[in-house]
């Protein structure tokens, strides 16, 4: 926003402002922000989406190694040594 308002003064061009006097976003910047705020979403969402999937590999992979190495539903020994503390 403070570059727009240096560039428009450098060039001569009037800074259109709000009520508060805070200066109002032209058309092309309200584009290039919600270009950048929907890149950072975007990129969130999918960092979100391999954790997500990480955890739930491990998860699966636990479970796995439980499932098999479960002779019973009462198996205390294996229940003992999954426990998490």
């Amino acid at each position: 926003m403070a570059q727009y308002i240096s560039q428009a003064q450098a060039t001569g061009k009037p800074v259109v402002t709000g009520a508060g006097g805070q200066p109002v976003l032209t058309p092309e910047l309200l584009a290039r922000r919600q270009q950048r705020q929907k890149a950072l979403a975007d990129k969130k969402a999918a960092a979100r989406k391999e954790r997500v999937e990480k955890l739930a590999q491990n998860l699966i992979n636990k479970l796995s190694i439980y499932t098999e190495s479960a002779h019973g539903e009462n198996d205390k020994a294996v229940t003992a040594s999954f426990k998490v503390s």
